[in-house]
């Protein structure tokens, strides 16, 4: 087997890491909604339209979901959060 077998993770501690996913992970909302106003078709963007607020309607108990999490582990940092599930076992 040949290639490349280093197994080093890099490690980027950001403060608000859960709050960067957040954002990264809801971004996909503007593209439907953009690409339904491009079209130029009235349908198009209805759908477009009903695709967000089905996307919405997802993202609301995905975050209320990630909230218990982050007041136990009293941080926004993966790191921290991970540290607080390793000593809480």
């Amino acid at each position: 087997m040949s290639g490349n077998t280093d197994s080093t993770y890099y490690n980027i501690e950001l403060n608000y890491s859960v709050l960067l996913f957040l954002l990264l992970s809801s971004l996909q909302v503007y593209s439907l909604l953009f690409t339904g106003l491009a079209s130029n078709s009235k349908y198009a963007l209805f759908g477009a339209v009903r695709a967000v607020a089905q996307m919405i309607a997802y993202e609301v108990p995905f975050v209320l979901s990630i909230c218990p999490v982050i007041i136990f582990s009293q941080s926004f940092n993966f790191y921290v959060i991970l540290k607080v599930q390793e000593q809480s076992c």
